[in-house]
């Protein structure tokens, strides 16, 4: 089962020593990304039943995301 564990987990081992940093690449964290035009189509699921949706702190910030590719003229 995929828990907070898990996610803590993965997210060290793509990140190493920068774990927690706030500065972190548009590639790690594409929702900070201040430039998201040219992106291919993306796939954002907040509904109730998307298994990772009580993962984010806020579902908003998923909303938000997708917002920003949509107002960079990107599919999502």
């Amino acid at each position: 089962m995929w828990d907070l564990t898990s996610k803590a987990t993965v997210w060290k081992a793509l990140l190493g020593d920068r774990y927690g940093a706030a500065d972190l690449p548009p590639y790690a964290a594409p929702a900070r990304a201040t430039d998201l035009s040219g992106l291919p189509p993306a796939h954002i699921e907040v509904g109730s039943a998307e298994m990772f949706r009580d993962e984010d702190e806020d579902e908003d910030e998923d909303v938000a995301y997708a917002n920003a590719i949509w107002q960079a003229g990107g599919h999502a």
